[in-house]
């Protein structure tokens, strides 16, 4: 009989921390080391250049996966295909700092635009704007 309970204590015990841990929801800060304006970030592109990057930065808790995503996009054509893609996607790993960084793809067309950025960390969603001049 004693053994019988302590597996049941041990069995409720381990499903309790598990219950606990997916329920904690995960910070995220997302920001840009560009300069601010009127609360807009803003990037200047580089004149003469195709295409350019830049790239957003984040804080979470340590070694969590960040999903990214914009309602922005761009588009090239790939074998006759004309092809539409955010201008960020994919997920990216903080460190063991919680740290992180993405890439921020930008072309031609989006001089004198206003960008959004948006990284999730579950259903956790934080989203910031930057200015293309």
């Amino acid at each position: 009989m004693g053994i019988k309970l302590i597996l049941i204590l041990t069995l409720l015990m381990g499903c309790e921390n598990f219950n606990s841990e997916q329920e904690k929801e995960s910070p995220l800060s997302i920001y840009m080391e560009l300069p601010t304006e009127n609360g807009y970030y803003i990037y200047n592109y580089p004149i003469g250049s195709p295409s350019s990057y830049t790239q957003v930065k984040y804080n979470t808790d340590e070694l969590t996966r960040v999903f990214w995503t914009s309602t922005d996009s761009f588009t090239y054509i790939y074998q006759g295909i004309t092809i539409t893609e955010p201008i960020i996607n994919y997920s990216t790993y903080s460190n063991d700092d919680g740290d992180g960084q993405q890439l921020v793809y930008i072309y031609q067309d989006h001089i004198r635009d206003t960008l959004d950025i948006i990284g999730c960390v579950d259903e956790n969603c934080e989203m910031i704007e930057f200015i293309v001049n």
